[in-house]
């Protein structure tokens, strides 16, 4: 018994050819050269040192200098780093220096806010309270002198119209 490929996986092929000359055989060259600037650029971030004091690894700056040895002549034993000293038993037991409270973190739009004016003199109230008076020619009602809101309210709104 022999697998047979159908009507519809042939159709799938056959558009899949046709999909890659119309659209990726004409730029094969520009598609290689991407690749490539992939790869290379890759390798060359790969090199670059995350920090700028360190060193990637196999820098000559980590290599220690070779002294020269003349045949006849004893070799001295590499120098041991120093041991950082130990810590004693009352340090270890110690409780760690009190770290600085942490700043006032703010939200970001707290910087465009502007801050809110004295409740007494706001030149908002009065226009709410009779526009009339500034401009004889509005439309706005007074809505204080015709009783339409509240002192308090008309307060709450210019409140409200301070924080847009």
């Amino acid at each position: 018994m022999s697998f047979r490929v159908g009507r519809f996986a042939k159709a799938r092929w056959r558009a899949g050819k046709r999909i890659y000359r119309r659209h990726i055989a004409k730029h094969r060259r520009a598609v290689v050269v991407g690749l490539l600037v992939l790869v290379v650029g890759g390798l060359v971030l790969a090199r670059i040192p995350a920090r700028h004091s360190e060193r990637p690894p196999g820098s000559d700056a980590a290599r220690p200098v070779a002294t020269p040895v003349f045949p006849g002549e004893p070799v001295a034993a590499p120098e041991m780093p120093a041991q950082p000293p130990r810590p004693t038993e009352e340090a270890a037991l110690r409780p760690p220096p009190a770290l600085p409270p942490p700043p006032a973190v703010k939200p970001a739009w707290l910087r465009y806010a502007v801050p809110a004016q004295p409740t007494g003199n706001r030149p908002l109230v009065a226009i709410v309270f009779d526009e009339t008076k500034r401009n004889p020619l509005t439309v706005m009602p007074p809505f204080g002198r015709n009783r339409i809101l509240t002192e308090k309210e008309i307060n709450a709104v210019v409140d409200f119209l301070q924080t847009l």
